[in-house]
């Protein structure tokens, strides 16, 4: 039986790749040497963000998921108790920036962006997500469903209604349509107010054998689907 170089086999699994589909040809890429999904607990924000953590190697030795993922609910939940219903913030954002300080990255870039907004300077692309990407550097993604998040990047960042966070690890294209490989820690049924946003690899003619996309914890989401807005944290050097 002939021996296939392991440098071979990491080439295989995170270059682009052009896939015959029924009636289509799609592409994908996906980052490299990206850790096995966090399964989700406490939310996906918390979840998406320590899965960012471990990524980025920040991880401290022993540290058990469940637990990093603990301390980036703290890092990213805000209360704004001064107002009558006293909505919680989810701000993954700034949480990065605090959690990578504490862990000895305190110069690491992070920026949002979002999908709908009438800002250009808050708006990112698709292409930015791509750049992003094939940089190795995944981003965090919040599919936004409610409609006040349509307003623009500030509300759509308050992650208080109705979204759901993965870690974006990479993206299919098929034909005119853009999808993102992401890490949302959902072993089963439960993608929630995203459920509907969620394709299955076979639709579009993808093969399951061995792609990142069947990996647990891991599922294909519309670019543009039904949500009311997109939101994008690059965290890195080189980030959109």
């Amino acid at each position: 039986m002939r021996c296939v170089p392991y440098a071979y086999v990491l080439l295989l699994l995170t270059a682009s790749h052009p896939v015959q589909g029924a009636s289509q040809t799609a592409s994908w890429h996906v980052v490299r040497n990206c850790p096995k999904a966090t399964p989700v607990f406490r939310n996906s924000h918390s979840t998406a963000m320590a899965q960012l953590v471990r990524y980025h190697g920040l991880s401290k030795p022993g540290e058990k998921a469940k637990s990093l993922v603990a301390i980036c609910w703290m890092y990213a939940q805000y209360c704004e108790c001064d107002k009558p219903d006293k909505p919680t913030l989810w701000r993954i954002g700034y949480g990065i920036k605090k959690l990578f300080v504490a862990r000895g990255r305190p110069k690491e870039p992070v920026r949002e962006l979002c999908r709908v907004t009438r800002t250009g300077n808050e708006r990112a692309s698709f292409g930015d997500y791509v750049a992003a990407i094939h940089g190795d550097r995944p981003v965090v993604v919040t599919f936004c469903y409610d409609p006040r998040a349509g307003k623009g990047l500030a509300q759509a960042v308050r992650r208080d209604a109705r979204c759901l966070s993965a870690l974006g690890i990479g993206y299919v294209k098929c034909g005119r349509r853009s999808y993102l490989i992401c890490q949302d820690g959902v072993m089963a049924s439960g993608h929630g107010v995203a459920a509907a946003d969620v394709v299955e690899p076979s639709s579009l003619g993808l093969s399951s054998h061995g792609k990142p996309w069947t990996r647990p914890g891991t599922s294909l989401y519309r670019w543009d689907g039904a949500q009311s807005n997109v939101v994008l944290t690059f965290v890195g050097r080189s980030g959109a």
